[in-house]
């Protein structure tokens, strides 16, 4: 085994997204884990993805210590040997991988990440001796602070923001004052906070380029009571001292056809270098620590405290790996040097079989070094930039490299106004090979159209890009161009790019149907149209209504329901407005379950709706809510509904024996 410490150099790599729980045998609670795609944003033409994801709980037949890590397997690389935290969820997934990533580094150059008094103020490789939470899972004041745990002693972040899983009540708001001074991590990343950031009891939110580029440090959409998961840990970690070099989120190469994404070859240099990563899953984060084979990486899943194999870009109990989010702090100086005392006894000692154990029998002798050859690279035009396996060399052409390993490998070139040339390679040993390109002068497109934000797609490929925008890099020749936009039929046409010219396009884009316009005073009413709940909130445009009669139907806790018939005409917007009157007899109920998904009928009438969700206009008085779901028993419970006034219900499903 390959132990490796980091240098303290910029980099280090997480990927976060939102929660999973943990289970301590077979589980045998099935739950969907789902990343919730909120929307898309446009800025500058890119388009920007938006997921809330999580709450989740361990899929059905998730077993403890599966894909457990071989402890003799030769091939592994981790990182230094017993130094990454492995937690179980502790208030949220996101926030309890991106502790087990400070906690490393807290025991490893970067003191006081972790500030309570338990092993001596060095931050423990488990949290098992902080005990469990009152639902059963981990407790972890790093993750979420909580009254009475490392002697804390006022409320902190599960007092005033964790309910109950996946609840959108927040216990301070209403009763009182929340803490001031944050001192965790889910406080910054927004984890739990429904009040301030729009999430649930266990979720994170986090925005992706489209296209597959770093996004960096986002902020833009806080106005909108968004908040970047790993914007947060750049917060936390300044709140600590520690300049932070750079933060981003990035899909892995690859996820819904992109080119630009995060590769396999960048994570094993992450860990080279002697940093973790958090490998972000469908309604999952967990951290990696390390990787074997050719394809494999070495995981702390935050559901138990062992290590576990998983495939890149595969995935883990069902859930498919699709995104990291990369965050370097910058060095501190001098660099520190570790000593033993930063090393306290673990609270949890491994088993060989089911995590890799810093142990003599792990750690093998060198390898012999593997053979190599040379690459000689040259182009027309020269100084094109040199990518081999996906991965910038830094170098551009002419050039010769030496030393790559013998084997197969993939050759790119990058040269601004040209198309990137690829090139499949082999390597032998102790020979060197050349490569002499020539380079195809590259078209661009200039797409406008009205309106504008239609989204861009080339050859059946999305570009990633919404109009007005140009696209580059196009071979010469015919290609096929779609704009799509909701509402409006899609705009096809062929184009013809000419190798160093910018051909404009603008297209008018047809509306499918007509559209009302609704605002509403007092606004935040839910919009109701022909008796569908849109699931939107004054003030709104719903598009896409066929032309002729459509009823708008408003309705908002504490006042009197309005309706109004209008007509709507083809490619036109219809606009009303509505003065809400005091006064109503109407409240909501909030509904969450354990497992989530389960179908909400009020009265023995299907709302149409599953967990969690809060269902509006509901006359006062006694009612019965029933959840059912395929696997489960029925569940029922009468509710309490008050005028103006939000009641919460929490149905726990037993599963059919």
């Amino acid at each position: 085994m390959n132990n490796h410490f980091p240098f303290l150099s910029w980099l280090s790599a997480i990927i976060l997204i939102s929660l999973v729980l943990f289970s301590t045998g077979v589980c045998t609670v099935s739950a969907e884990n789902q990343s919730y795609f909120i929307g898309q944003i446009s800025d500058n033409g890119n388009l920007i993805d938006q997921y809330i994801t999580g709450p989740g709980l361990p899929p059905s037949g998730w077993v403890k210590d599966m894909n457990a890590v071989n402890a003799s397997d030769p091939s592994i690389t981790v990182l230094k040997t017993g130094e990454v935290p492995a937690l179980r969820w502790s208030y949220g997934c996101s926030a309890t991988s991106a502790s087990m990533y400070f906690g490393y580094f807290d025991r490893n150059g970067y003191p006081n990440l972790y500030v309570g008094s338990t092993d001596g103020g060095v931050f423990p490789l488990t949290n098992k001796v902080w005990g469990n939470s009152s639902e059963g899972y981990g407790e972890c004041p790093l993750s979420a602070s909580h009254k009475g745990i490392d002697n804390l002693t006022i409320k902190g972040h599960v007092d005033d923001y964790y309910s109950a899983y996946d609840s959108a009540v927040d216990p301070y708001y209403g009763s009182w004052a929340e803490h001031s001074a944050k001192n965790c991590v889910g406080d910054y990343m927004g984890t739990n906070q429904y009040q301030n950031w729009l999430n649930t009891d266990g979720s994170t939110v986090f925005f992706y380029y489209t296209n597959g580029s770093p996004l960096y440090d986002y902020s833009g959409s806080e106005s909108d009571k968004y908040r970047d998961g790993t914007h947060g840990m750049r917060l936390f970690a300044e709140s600590r001292g520690y300049s932070v070099a750079t933060n981003y989120n990035q899909y892995i190469f690859g996820y819904k056809g992109n080119t630009k994404g995060f590769t396999y070859s960048q994570y094993k240099s992450e860990i080279d270098s002697g940093y973790p990563v958090l490998i972000q899953v469908e309604g999952h984060t967990m951290i990696g620590v390390g990787y074997t084979g050719t394809d494999q990486i070495i995981v702390h899943d935050t559901w138990d405290y062992s290590s576990h194999t998983m495939t890149w870009g595969g995935k883990y109990s069902g859930m498919q790996h699709f995104a990291v989010s990369v965050f370097h702090m910058k060095p501190v100086s001098p660099t520190p040097t570790p000593t033993a005392t930063k090393t306290p006894t673990p609270t949890v000692s491994p088993t060989p079989t089911t995590t890799v154990t810093p142990t003599p029998t792990v750690t093998v002798t060198p390898t012999p070094v593997p053979e190599t050859g040379n690459l000689s690279i040259s182009s027309s035009p020269s100084k094109a930039a040199v990518w081999l396996d996906e991965t910038s060399t830094g170098h551009n052409t002419p050039v010769t490299i030496n030393k790559i390993s013998a084997g197969n490998h993939s050759l790119k070139l990058i040269k601004s106004g040209y198309v990137d040339y690829y090139q499949n390679i082999t390597i032998k040993s102790n020979e060197t090979s050349s490569v002499a390109a020539v380079l195809t002068q590259a078209g661009s497109l200039t797409v406008s159209s009205k309106p504008t934000g239609a989204s861009i797609w080339v050859d059946g490929t999305d570009m990633g890009r919404v109009t007005k925008a140009n696209i580059d890099s196009l071979s010469t020749g015919n290609h096929e161009l779609k704009l799509v936009l909701s509402g409006y039929a899609d705009y096809t046409s062929i184009v013809t790019v000419r190798g160093g010219q910018s051909f404009p396009v603008y297209a008018i884009l047809t509306q499918t149907g007509g559209s009302i316009s609704i605002t509403s005073n007092p606004s935040g009413a839910g919009i109701f149209v022909d008796n569908t709940d849109t699931g939107y909130q004054s003030p709104y445009t719903v598009s896409g209504l066929s032309s002729g009669w459509h009823t708008v139907l408003l309705k908002k806790d504490g006042y009197k329901d309005w309706s109004k018939t209008v007509m709507v005409n083809s490619h036109m917007t219809t606009s009303i407005s509505a003065s809400l009157i005091p006064g109503g007899t109407n409240g909501s109920i909030f509904i969450y379950s354990n497992p989530s998904g389960a179908s909400i009928s009020i009265d023995g009438v299907s709302t149409g709706s599953v967990t969690s969700k809060t269902i509006t206009g509901i006359s006062s008085g006694e009612h019965t809510v029933t959840l059912s779901k395929a696997g489960y028993a029925n569940w029922s419970q009468d509710a309490l509904v008050k005028a103006g006034v939000t009641t919460t219900v929490f149905g726990k499903l037993s599963p059919v024996s």
